[in-house]
C-alpha cells in the first residue's frame, strides 16, 4: 500500500510540473534577432533620439533587459553601423551614442518600422520574380527548329498499310 500511494504522489507531482510548466517561446535565428534589435534601436532613435543621441546599452539595452557579451555587442554595433541607417556621435565621453542619418530617418518616416520595411522589400521580391512552374512537352517524334513534328520513315510505312497503297 505504501508503494501505492508513493507512486500516485510522484504521479500527481509529475502532473503539476506539466500543468505549471510555463511553455517555451520559439527561439529567433540571427536574421530575425539583427531585424528586432535594428527595429528597437532605430525606433528609440526616432522616437527620442532628436532630443539626444541615445547610448545602445544605457538607453536602449538596459531598459529592455537584453544582455549580450562583449563579442555579441561588438556585432551589433557592427550591424547596425553596416545599415548606414544611424551614426555614431562624436565627441568625448559620448562613445556608445548613436544618431539616425537621413536614410534611417526617411525609413522610420516612410515604414514606421525596420520590419515593416524588411516585410515589404521580401513582398516587393516575391512579387517581382513569381515562381515559373517548368513545362515539359513530351513527343513521340522528333521536332524541327520550326517546331513542327518530323515523320520518321517507320510512320510512313504505317500510313501506307492503312491506307492499303504502295
Amino acid at each position: 500500500m505504501a508503494k501505492n500511494r508513493i507512486e500516485t504522489l510522484k504521479k500527481r507531482k509529475i502532473i503539476q510540473r506539466f500543468k505549471n510548466r510555463k511553455s517555451c517561446q520559439a527561439t529567433m535565428d540571427k536574421k530575425e534577432q539583427d531585424v528586432y534589435l535594428i527595429d528597437l534601436i532605430l525606433s528609440k532613435l526616432y522616437n527620442e533620439g532628436d532630443k539626444t543621441p541615445a547610448s545602445i546599452d544605457k538607453d536602449i539595452l538596459e531598459p529592455n533587459h537584453i544582455k549580450f557579451t562583449n563579442a555579441g555587442s561588438d556585432r551589433l554595433w557592427d550591424v547596425i553601423m553596416s545599415t548606414g541607417l544611424v551614426k555614431p556621435v562624436i565627441g568625448f565621453g559620448k562613445s556608445g551614442n548613436l544618431a539616425l542619418t537621413t536614410e534611417g530617418y526617411q525609413l522610420m518616416t516612410t515604414f514606421g518600422s525596420y520590419k515593416n520595411f524588411i516585410e515589404q522589400r521580401e513582398q516587393q521580391a516575391r512579387a517581382a520574380a513569381p515562381q515559373a512552374v517548368p513545362q515539359f512537352i513530351f513527343s513521340a517524334l522528333p521536332i524541327n527548329k520550326e517546331g513542327n513534328e518530323i515523320e520518321t520513315p517507320n510512320e510512313n510505312e504505317d500510313k501506307k498499310k492503312k491506307t492499303g497503297s504502295k
